[in-house]
């Protein structure tokens, strides 16, 4: 009971870190003030480079017509076979420039926002890693440092041995008054607490059920799985072609999927509740994907 208890609060630990590094670190603020500067930069950009294309088109589009005309009112045959090319060539251009979707300072641009997306997943990591290691090492000085009970003490009927399931009685009747999505995240991670040995996969550093991020988009893909409930943020990059393998804390989330730094489509819902799944012949407790096209 003692060892499942301080998974227990392992794993709460954990969240709340996750919660601290994101809110108050000044390392991490200072970057999220800068990606939303280059953010604002690139909607900008992009605004700008739309209008640039508008404009052209426009252009374009009256000369075509107006040469169209000429050629239609003109009764030399030579004038209207040179209309008629002039008009195929500016509705080629029209056509080109429709099919532009980028410029160079966007994807310079682009390319800034998403180094700087990379830079504040390393720097959340090693501080989350840092913090979560010194819990740790509280949490075992605690346990190591706790005067055993003895023997004679355990057979009687000592209060204190209900010391636990009196704090967890609490625990549920508060439950009972939250809302129900705090309701599911905490009674999921009562569950991790029961199935400990069967659900809990050794290979998760920090403990957690097992998710799947498949890749199969010609370009590298940035997945953001965002907590629904709290400002815990799971962040990872995915190169072409590739599987990886994440463990998270329960709960509900919504997966970002971007590429070259750009949202691609809408947000997809995520819940991990210890409900086991398949995804290609593969055990895990849910998965997200970027499909190829």
């Amino acid at each position: 009971m003692k060892t499942s208890f301080v998974v227990f609060v392992t794993l709460m630990i954990v969240a709340i870190i996750s919660q601290s590094v994101v809110a108050q670190t000044p390392a991490l603020n200072l970057l999220e003030g800068k990606i939303k500067e280059v953010s604002a930069n690139l909607e900008k950009a992009e605004k700008s480079f739309e209008l640039e294309k508008a404009r052209q088109k426009f252009d374009l589009q009256k000369q075509s017509k107006k040469t169209e005309m000429k050629g239609l009112r003109s009764n030399d045959p030579a004038e209207r076979e040179a209309a008629a090319l002039t008009v195929k060539s500016l509705n080629s251009q029209i056509d080109s420039i429709s099919k532009i979707e980028t410029s160079a300072d966007i994807q310079a641009i682009t390319k800034t926002l998403y180094e700087l997306q990379q830079r504040k997943i390393v720097i959340f990591n090693e501080e989350l890693a840092a913090k979560i290691a010194k819990s740790d090492i509280n949490i075992a000085t605690t346990a190591k440092d706790e005067p055993a009970p003895a023997v004679a003490e355990e057979k009687q009927d000592d209060p204190y041995d209900r010391k636990i399931p009196t704090r967890l009685t609490k625990l549920n009747r508060n439950q009972r008054s939250r809302s129900h999505e705090v309701r599911v995240d905490e009674l999921v991670i009562s569950q991790i607490e029961n199935n400990i040995s069967s659900q809990m996969t050794p290979a998760g550093q920090n403990g957690g059920y097992k998710v799947i991020f498949d890749n199969m988009y010609s370009q590298p893909v940035n997945f953001i799985a965002r907590s629904t409930s709290s400002s815990v943020k799971v962040a990872l990059v995915v190169e072409p072609g590739v599987m990886r393998t994440k463990y998270m804390l329960p709960g509900k989330y919504m997966v970002e999927i971007y590429i070259n730094g750009r949202l691609s489509g809408k947000p997809m819902p995520m819940t991990i509740d210890g409900q086991e799944c398949d995804y290609k012949g593969i055990a895990c407790f849910n998965y997200a994907f970027a499909p190829k096209f």
